[in-house]
């Protein structure tokens, strides 16, 4: 596969080979190698309904893109689109000499103004939100580089003392994660991963055999931790790799305990507020968590961490490994993190300040243009015919019958949770209601309005608004929700009837089969009758 970006009207490969775009047309001449490539995909990049440029992508198999595809590299030309917008901007306040102030100054040699390189960092964007915000910096106050070999005469009282420091640490992250309402399940085993490593054996028997060698307890801790981050960097795999950090992080937590740090968490934050740190580890974050929490800017960190998952989770913008943000930003500087570019803007000018906010107006704007009537989005509804190429599908004889819509759903219910919570913030800019697909049992409907109901009581908490009405919906596709219809309306608003699947699912004859397509009969009797079944039961 090949891809590439043609940015402005022509891009020239060889001699003979261009690309031109001119409007929504797109025109090619070949002779330069390109005809051994067999399929082509043009999508523009678009940005506040300007086009910027083309994101193509050919591929040298006739079957290589598939009408699957085309949703995700939509999405990835939409990335694209708003980093060329916002490197495009950055460079006409260079050729034209402005600084963060929007004043002039003076660059006739050519040479970039260093006040425009201070208040302009870049760093790796690994979420799809922006915050705004006023810095504030939290620094780790122990490190192990700071404890040196210590010998002890009472290594009795040295356990003691360790021991009393895993307890503390222990009944700390649960009081975290007591604390923090509503976390997904993904959230929950990263919280139990941190305490099951407190908990193991081996661990601690590493670090009594350096006790037992006359060492203090903090640098027996620092041994044995030590030993387990080296072990985890020189593993292969990226995301093993990054649980040294995590490692890390335990270890400091206790290591604060046994020095006397305080690792609670800080006072409330009484203004809109972006995090500045070398680095955050995940049970701190659920620490600070709080609605004036905006933002989180890292020099540091991972994008397999699981503090970026666990900010994610929250939605909470983050951008990390960022050069320089230690250096160049100063307590309650005022901060845009553009957690899709990688941006961070420094006290930015005002041109910079409403491009954001021309941004923040125009996302869900489809509810605000409707007038008061209503919108009704249908959650994640995948597999059978539809494929999505980013998601490792099991192999299966029938996929229609397999892992797809709700069962799907229910399964990676950290991305569901994100889709649900998407939909209430949404719904308060308007109408909304939400369908859920192929529902086919009770329990089912129960476990998405159980979803619903805590993404609710997050949204509340942070004092995030929301339609407190917003209506919930079942499809149904499916000949078993039929007899158990009276019972599944106990838990919902309204019904569609998805009569493609309900169709081919009561006359046994699969949709994309020409073989059978002449089986495929809509004003069959029995789909009649259970039409009008479903009609009779919705309407008593």
């Amino acid at each position: 596969m090949r891809l590439s970006v043609i940015k402005g009207v022509v891009k020239k490969k060889g001699t003979i080979f261009c690309c031109c775009i001119f409007s929504d047309c797109i025109f090619f001449s070949y002779g330069s190698g390109e005809e051994i490539y067999k399929t082509y995909l043009g999508l523009p990049l678009i940005y506040h309904r300007k086009v910027l440029g083309a994101l193509v992508i050919q591929t040298v198999s006739e079957d290589g893109i598939s009408d699957s595809n085309i949703e995700l590299f939509q999405h990835i030309a939409g990335q694209i689109a708003a980093t060329a917008a916002y490197a495009n901007l950055l460079e006409d306040r260079r050729l034209t000499g402005t600084d963060q102030v929007g004043e002039i100054s003076n660059s006739s040699s050519g040479v970039e103004p260093e006040a425009l390189k201070d208040h302009h960092l870049r760093g790796e964007a690994v979420s799809d939100l922006v915050a705004d915000g006023y810095a504030h910096y939290i620094f780790e106050n122990i490190h192990f580089d700071q404890i040196r070999p210590q010998k002890t005469k009472a290594p009795e009282a040295e356990i003691d003392r360790l021991d009393s420091a895993f307890f503390k640490a222990s009944e700390q992250i649960k009081k975290v994660a007591g604390d923090a309402h509503g976390l997904s399940g993904q959230d929950k085993a990263i919280i139990d991963a941190h305490l099951m490593f407190l908990s193991d054996k081996s661990l601690r028997e590493k670090i009594l055999l350096k006790i037992h060698d006359a060492f203090c307890a903090e640098y027996a801790l620092k041994l044995a931790i030590m030993d387990y981050v080296e072990i985890f960097k020189a593993m292969d795999d990226p995301y093993l790799r990054e649980r040294a950090g995590d490692i890390l992080d335990i270890g400091r937590r206790v290591l604060g305990n046994l020095v006397g740090v305080n690792n609670d968490p800080e006072q409330a934050f009484n203004r809109d507020t972006i995090i500045i740190a070398s680095d955050i580890s995940p049970v701190d974050l659920l620490a600070i968590r709080q609605p004036n929490l905006k933002g989180i800017v890292l020099s540091k960190g991972g994008k397999t961490s699981h503090t970026v998952i666990i900010a994610s989770s929250l939605e909470i913008p983050i951008v990390i490994g960022v050069d320089g943000i230690l250096e160049k930003v100063r307590e309650k500087d005022y901060l845009i993190v553009d957690g899709v570019s990688g941006f961070i803007h420094v006290n930015p000018s005002e041109e910079i300040r409403n491009e954001y906010l021309r941004r923040k107006e125009e996302n869900r704007s489809a509810l605000k243009t409707l007038e008061g009537r209503s919108v009704t989005i249908r959650t994640f509804d995948v597999g059978g015919d539809k494929f999505l190429s980013y998601l490792d599908y099991p192999k299966e004889d029938n996929p229609f019958l397999g892992w797809r819509s709700i069962r799907l759903s229910l399964d990676l219910e950290d991305v569901f949770r994100t889709q649900i919570r998407a939909i209430l913030r949404a719904s308060a800019f308007g109408k909304a209601r939400i369908l859920f697909p192929m529902i086919t049992t009770v329990d089912e409907i129960r476990q998405v309005v159980r979803l619903v109901k805590m993404e609710k009581e997050s949204l509340d908490r942070q004092k995030i608004a929301y339609d407190r009405d917003l209506e919930l919906g079942i499809m149904v596709e499916v000949p078993a929700a039929v007899p158990i219809l009276d019972r599944l309306l106990r838990y919902v608003d309204f019904v569609n009837i998805g009569t493609n699947d309900l169709i081919q699912y009561l006359l046994a004859v699969d949709r994309n089969n020409k073989k059978v397509a002449v089986h495929f009969n809509a004003l069959h009797p029995a789909v009649m009758a259970t039409i009008s079944q479903i009609i009779h039961v919705c309407s008593q």
